[in-house]
This record gives structure tokens, sequence and C-alpha cells, in this order.
């Protein structure tokens, strides 16, 4: 297990127009893919195991998807300021057509306050404070199990409680009954198609976020399919769901955008291609 536990992510996504002067800005040739030559350069926070996942992904869309575009990913070993120096290092380059700079935010998963013993101790103390507590949200992969130690000591059960967790590794049971995931699987679909299309031409959201997606025994066995085959058109249905585009960027300070107010866009379940518009 990495040393590290993800507390909040946030991806800043940055697009930026083919580098002047780069040496591998050909755009293809008329009979090779027209993207060939070009380099999607990503710093990336360190090796954690849900962000690999959207790392695979995308190559996986690149690469299906034929257009050529090479995605070269630079580790920040936890340290922001290397991804600073590394972003910098892209632009000066000239030979990133387009640059992404994935920031998440750690702490260190010492085991206090987040493993068993101590989840259990404070459901307990909320419990015997609150005897009407129906619901309990736990976040970390160790908290699930001491909320529902001692929601069941209490003698709770699925009738009268309901536990939910951000991660979990065995599926709903008992009285863990739901769970929510941020989506890195088609985050990574999401961002790789937004570069290849805006690299090809058309029009690209110039900001879009992910919700959070609820997990439950009716849509738990769809949604890992779809985490792992995330091109499959019948799991489409999952972007619209959980993914929100809007048409101005979201800058440092700025509240941030209610979802309801954002738009869908078909480019994101689209193979793109060069001359064409999504639709």
């Amino acid at each position: 297990m990495s040393p590290y536990r993800v507390v909040a992510s946030l991806a800043v996504l940055m697009l930026l127009g083919a580098c002047a002067g780069s040496s591998t800005s050909s755009g293809g040739t008329s009979s090779g893919p027209p993207l060939a030559g070009k380099r999607w350069c990503v710093s990336t926070p360190g090796a954690i195991g849900v962000l690999d996942q959207m790392f695979n992904n995308m190559v996986t869309a690149a690469t299906k998807d034929g257009n050529g575009l090479q995605i070269d990913f630079v580790s920040g070993n936890f340290d922001f300021s290397k991804q600073l120096a590394d972003t910098a290092q892209f632009v000066a380059s000239g030979n990133c057509a387009a640059i992404g700079t994935i920031r998440t935010f750690f702490e260190v998963a010492t085991g206090v306050g987040g493993g068993v013993t101590e989840s259990a101790s404070a459901t307990a103390s909320l419990i015997q404070a609150h005897r009407d507590l129906k619901v309990m949200f736990g976040w970390g992969g160790d908290t699930w199990q001491g909320i529902t130690q001692a929601a069941k000591e209490a003698g709770k059960n699925t009738n009268n409680f309901f536990v939910g967790v951000n991660q979990f590794s065995n599926g709903t049971n008992g009285l863990l009954q739901a769970g929510t995931q941020f989506d890195y699987s088609l985050a990574g679909v999401a961002w790789e198609r937004s570069v290849e299309w805006a690299l090809l031409g058309a029009k690209a959201p110039v900001f879009g976020y992910v919700n959070p997606i609820l997990i439950d025994k009716d849509n738990a066995a769809e949604l890992v399919a779809a985490n792992m085959d995330p091109l499959n058109p019948k799991y489409a249905h999952f972007y619209n769901e959980i993914i929100f585009y809007f048409s101005n960027p979201v800058k440092t300070g700025d509240p941030f955008p209610d979802a309801t107010t954002g738009t869908h866009w078909p480019g994101v379940t689209q193979v793109p291609q060069k001359g064409t518009t999504p639709s």
C-alpha cells in the first residue's frame, strides 16, 4: 500500500497550442496519422494506483483512436516544486504540442485518525450522542470497517442504518450499502479526447469537471466493467452522468461552477477525426 493517502485531488488541466518552433509538430503526413510526431507532455504527482489507471486509459484511448498522439508522463515524486519545474521545462523545450499538469494533495497515511480502531471509537461516540443517527459516510479505505463494527455493536442493521464510503475493495455487504468514486478511469479518457480533438483543430471545452458517482448494488458491476473498458460505447452514458463542461475557464479565486449550469460534450464518446466536429 502506498505510504500516501489521497485526501482530495484537484486536476489542473492545461491545454496549450502547438509550441512555436517545435521539432515534433509536423502534423503528420498525407499518408500517416494526423498527429504523428505530436507529444502531449503531462506532469504527474507520483505513483498512485488510481492515477496510474487514469494514465493507462489515456494512453489506451490515444492508441486506439489511431491519430498518432504520443503521451509522455513525468513524475513529480510528490514534490510540487518539481512539478512546476517540469512544466516550465515542457514550455521551454518547444517540443510539446500540449501540456498537462495534475496536482493532488496528500497526507501521509500514518494510521492515526483514519484506522479501524479510531473510526470505531468515533462512530460509537456519535451513535451514543445521536440515537436517531441513520446514515454515516467514511473517508478512506479503513474507515468503513470501524464504522460498521461500531454500528453492529450498537444494534444497527440494514433496516435502520446506512453506511457509505469513498472507497472500498470487497463490494457492498451488510451495513456497507454504497460508496462514492471519483472516476479517474473515465476522467482520463475524457481528458485525452478533449486534447486530441483540439490538436486536430476542433473546438473543445475549455473547462470540465467530474462529479463523484454513487456506487451501490444496482450499478457496481456495470461501473467496474466500464472502468475496465472505458471506450466501449455501451458505457458511454456514464460520461454524461458525471462529467460537465463549461465555456469559460475557472481561475484561482473564482467560485466553482455548479454542475447544473454545465453542458455535456459529444466529443468525449467519439473517436477524434481531423476535419470533423463532434456532434
